[in-house]
């Protein structure tokens, strides 16, 4: 047996071999070390392709149209349906298959949660999401499930408000809350690319009381994809591509100019393309007013401004 000195003079030999152990085992749960919306960010291209493949494959009748990553960004949606609705897709974290939702953005954990709730400038990507259905991949990646977003924000709601009604917190978020319904109010600190940010995500349980279907999903279909509908790229767009309103970007733009007060579009006879205005207001908390044409249901005009003062 070696003494102490003995063993001390081969330490360096020691210190190696631990730390190629560590990183052995670093290296094969890395990506589950990192901040929860790191991890997910890093699969959310694969899985979103993943959910789509897999409901088409099993539905025919899905299809989910992807969006560009600029209406991704001013709509804070995944995706479209064929019917029109905005929809979102997350892939579960857990192994119970929760929704994470992201609620508030730059939290203090200080301060009363409900003003930072209510504080548009902090409201959170799915806070601000006008997706009115949700796919969430299971954590085995055997089922997706198709749930009621509207549902779910609700959810969302009623775990704050049962929060902030319980005495002992005040109304301060500084840790986890479980509500009764099973939902969690989570602060957590994230950085990435040196950009350190403390948010409050809401894991909401895929139940009964939001899910609307469940379809099963199978990892071969990714290696299946389908000539003309779908490819390794991605989900092919039929003729009724999603394309991104160019009008967009040129509100914010011009909303950016001080002297610019409000900005008016010309009328609108399609209530699509009105609905489309209104969810870009809102992701982009802008405030608008829509003028109709004497008692018809044509929308005039659509005016938007950074604050409702201007609009009155």
């Amino acid at each position: 047996m070696l003494t102490f000195f003995e063993w001390l003079k081969n330490i360096d030999t020691h210190l190696a071999e631990w730390a190629s152990i560590y990183e052995s085992v670093v290296s094969r749960s890395s990506n589950a070390n990192k901040p929860i919306e790191q991890r997910m960010a890093k699969g959310k291209d694969v899985d979103e392709k993943y959910v789509r493949f897999n409901l088409y494959h099993k539905n025919p009748s899905i299809k989910v149209f992807p969006v560009s990553k600029i209406q991704d960004k001013q709509t804070k949606i995944d995706g479209k349906l064929e019917d029109g609705r905005w929809i979102g897709i997350k892939n579960s974290d857990t192994s119970n298959n929760q929704v994470v939702f992201q609620l508030v953005l730059d939290h203090d954990d200080n301060k009363p949660l409900m003003p930072q709730v209510e504080n548009p400038a902090q409201k959170g990507r799915d806070a601000k999401s006008p997706a009115k259905v949700t796919y969430l991949l299971s954590s085995n990646r055997r089922q997706i499930f198709e749930l009621d977003a509207e549902i779910i924000k609700l959810e969302v709601e009623e775990a704050i408000d049962e929060f902030v009604k319980a005495p002992k917190f005040e109304g301060i978020l500084s840790k986890s809350y479980s509500a009764s319904s099973g939902v969690s109010l989570v602060p957590v600190f994230t950085k990435d690319d040196e950009v350190s940010e403390y948010k409050v995500l809401a894991y909401v349980p895929a139940t009964a009381n939001n899910i609307l279907n469940v379809y099963p999903a199978d990892p071969q279909v990714d290696q299946e994809p389908i000539p003309g509908v779908l490819s390794e790229e991605g989900f092919t767009i039929p003729p009724q591509e999603v394309k991104v309103n160019p009008n967009f970007q040129k509100i914010l733009d011009a909303l950016e100019n001080e002297e610019v007060t409000s900005v008016v579009v010309p009328p609108q006879k399609n209530q699509e393309r009105v609905e489309e205005y209104v969810a870009f207001a809102k992701a982009n908390n802008l405030k608008f007013r829509k003028d109709k044409l004497g008692n018809t249901d044509i929308v005039q005009k659509i005016r938007f401004a950074k604050t409702q003062e201007v609009l009155r």
